[in-house]
């Protein structure tokens, strides 16, 4: 059972258009978002690696303005990172140089205790679920 049906604590959203540093923004915003929860800070180079790497591959598989999302789940233990897009662009299969790419979603996936891709012809979805540490023993 993935933590995608548990009830979230708190939700954050941005539109980031479609432009060559949405990425860049993507990740300021996920950092923001995380600090204002009071997320545990060694978790966030892993939700700005997810939700970069998740822009960048809309960027270039996939067409329209690109959303991002998070949202912190039950307890607050748990993080899901969403990317959405307006599904993938005619040929985004044979992009040139494609060969130098692909490395990304296997990072991902390793650092999520669960992720997905759910797509349609008129729309793209990208999540991962990561754990969130427990916060250390004040003692």
């Amino acid at each position: 059972m993935t933590m995608t049906d548990s009830v979230a604590l708190a939700v954050a959203r941005t539109d980031l258009g479609r432009h060559p540093t949405a990425a860049r923004c993507a990740r300021i915003w996920a950092r923001g978002a995380l600090r204002e929860w009071q997320v545990c800070a060694s978790v966030v180079p892993d939700v700005e690696l997810v939700v970069s790497e998740y822009v960048s591959n809309a960027l270039l598989h996939a067409r329209g303005a690109i959303r991002a999302e998070l949202v912190l789940l039950r307890d607050g233990r748990w993080l899901r990172v969403e990317v959405h897009d307006a599904g993938p662009c005619a040929g985004a299969a044979a992009w040139p140089g494609r060969e130098h790419h692909g490395r990304g979603l296997q990072i991902t996936g390793a650092l999520a205790v669960h992720s997905g891709r759910e797509t349609t012809p008129e729309r793209s979805r990208a999540w991962a679920e990561l754990a969130i540490p427990a916060p250390p023993d004040p003692k």
